[in-house]
């Protein structure tokens, strides 16, 4: 599947999928899907800032696999960025889709990565590339 290709159909159930993550979770302020390239494909944001969050996820996927890479780490699994308010976990769905979710900080880590591989699973059956 192309980068601009996603019918609106499955669109609808990307949407659906970081819907039921939030519910599930709780803790969730906002999730996004974005092309690792840095385009958006879906969010739960409404603030309009899609594209500006689109294009920061891509470019620290970018930077946590580079380093992974040359410390010898093994391959990247998630990266998960704490603040004072809260938490942005960014994690891979397939080779293309990326997935952005911002939480509280009274998130319980074990839940968000569990349901977070949990849609990226879901998302991966959707999109094919």
């Amino acid at each position: 599947m192309s980068l601009k290709s996603i019918p609106d159909e499955i669109k609808t159930q990307l949407v659906d999928i970081l819907l039921e993550l939030k519910i599930n979770v709780g803790e969730i302020k906002s999730a996004s899907l974005v092309y690792d390239t840095g385009l958006p494909i879906v969010s739960t944001l409404q603030d309009g800032k899609e594209t500006s969050i689109a294009a920061m996820t891509a470019a620290q996927l970018a930077l946590a696999e580079n380093s992974v890479h040359e410390v010898g780490l093994g391959n990247y699994k998630r990266l998960l960025v704490e603040g004072k308010n809260g938490n942005l976990l960014i994690m891979r769905a397939n080779d293309i889709t990326v997935l952005t979710v911002a939480t509280t900080e009274h998130i319980k880590l074990g839940l968000l990565f569990l349901d977070s591989n949990r849609a990226c699973e879901k998302v991966a059956n959707l999109i094919q590339e």
